[in-house]
């Protein structure tokens, strides 16, 4: 998913080049992707993405020989005439999950759902590829990786994570989004009515790495007709909601795996220093090549 605006970060992350030869944060997640055994790729962008950049990724996939589609996110996707007029001050996209029914028809299989502006790590991808190859992910099955709340934090300001709650059988009951988490010398909190929740440091959250069957369209394009009934011109079609409609009311499960990979990513600009002297000693020890 490339299409957010990047409010916070001031600017378009999905196309900010983050070491010397230029390649972008979703560079790295596709190559880890690719090396991992994924041959399919579908970007999800706004129009404001540069067509030279969508040029350079098309060339990579030629010369790899693998399959790319490039997939505009539109406000009115999936808007019936009414509710193009009834939304017509609304200026942006509809958020994560109305991002995923944008890609409706270009996506008939199993497939990965990652945020452009964010660094998984490569065991996320292996994960993934392994659960495909044994057969996991059925039509009312699904997958998601969940991280330690203290590898997502930003030290330059507030972060949104969806927080987890696991049974025992290691499926998602609960994800709660919380829009105000930070950090200081006493732990981690999340703030909601004006009051500090402190939490543990290895609470597990949703950084929008999804594992789904196609049925899933299904879901959004009817979740998202009644999403519409109630929506505000301000209101966001998200993942998490969606997901937790489907293990309410759908008789869906969603098998939770966790990672103690360091995510990294651009929610700030100040975060971009630390993401790049990250991503330079994966290329100095040969993690990656110089040149992707």
């Amino acid at each position: 998913m490339a299409g957010g605006l990047g409010s916070r970060y001031k600017g378009l992350k999905q196309v900010d080049g983050i070491v010397p030869s230029g390649e972008v944060l979703l560079e790295f997640s596709m190559y880890d992707a690719w090396r991992s055994g994924f041959n399919k790729f579908v970007v999800i962008v706004n129009h404001l993405i540069p067509i030279s950049f969508l040029e350079k990724i098309q060339a990579v996939a030629n010369k790899k020989a693998y399959e790319i589609h490039f997939v505009f996110q539109e406000k009115d996707s999936f808007l019936s005439e009414n509710d193009k007029v009834k939304f017509a001050e609304r200026h942006k996209p509809w958020g994560t999950a109305h991002a995923i029914l944008c890609a409706k028809e270009v996506i008939q299989e199993l497939f990965m759902v990652i945020n452009a502006d964010d660094f998984y790590g490569r065991r996320c991808y292996e994960t993934f590829a392994k659960a495909i190859e044994q057969h996991e992910v059925l039509a009312a099955a699904y997958q998601m990786i969940a991280f330690p709340v203290h590898k997502t934090i930003s030290d330059f300001g507030s972060v949104s994570r969806g927080i987890c709650t696991i049974n025992s059988k290691n499926e998602l009951q609960e994800i709660v989004e919380r829009t105000n988490i930070s950090k200081d010398a006493l732990g981690i909190y999340y703030i909601e009515d004006d009051t500090m929740h402190y939490i543990d440091e290895d609470t597990l959250v949703s950084m929008n790495c999804w594992l789904f069957h196609p049925s899933i369209f299904s879901y959004l394009e009817s979740y998202f007709q009644k999403f519409l009934q109630t929506a505000t011109s301000t209101s966001e079609f998200y993942i998490p909601w969606l997901v937790e409609q489907l293990i309410e009311n759908q008789n869906v499960s969603v098998t939770v795996k966790t990672t103690y990979e360091q995510w990294l990513g651009m929610t700030y600009p100040q975060d971009k220093a630390f993401l790049q002297t990250q991503i330079s000693k994966l290329v100095e020890t040969g993690f990656y090549p110089k040149d992707l």
